[in-house]
């Protein structure tokens, strides 16, 4: 699997995080909003918390709840804010044998959600 896009309502949004998180029992799983995204491509989340910072970099898995429909990155940056990362899929490297390895240096699945 990988990186996944899905497009649910607001009344959809608990019963589809649930259900995550059975499709991925017994790994670590956080959900996190994003300040925007732009479709297909990515999402913005500030850093501005502990609990951010864990979610993005120390789960296995990571929904990222997405409200707010951005044309392009310059509009996230707008924001005030300290600290940012942009989310447009789980980290991968390969070696030299053509080796990948998902997960590297974060989750080894990002899970888009578009809340309309």
């Amino acid at each position: 699997m990988a990186t996944e896009w899905h497009s649910i309502s607001e009344d959809e949004l608990h019963l589809f995080i649930n259900k995550i998180q059975d499709r991925f029992a017994g790994q670590s799983v956080s959900c996190v909003e994003s300040t925007g995204f732009v479709p297909a491509t990515g999402a913005f989340v500030p850093i501005d918390s502990r609990e951010n910072a864990e979610a993005l970099f120390l789960s296995d898995v990571v929904v990222l709840v997405c409200r707010r429909r951005l044309k392009s990155y310059e509009e996230a940056l707008a924001g005030d804010f300290a600290q940012g990362c942009f989310v447009s899929a789980e980290s991968k490297t390969a070696d030299i044998e053509k080796k990948l390895i998902s997960g590297v240096h974060g989750p080894k699945e990002c899970i888009f959600v578009e809340v309309q």
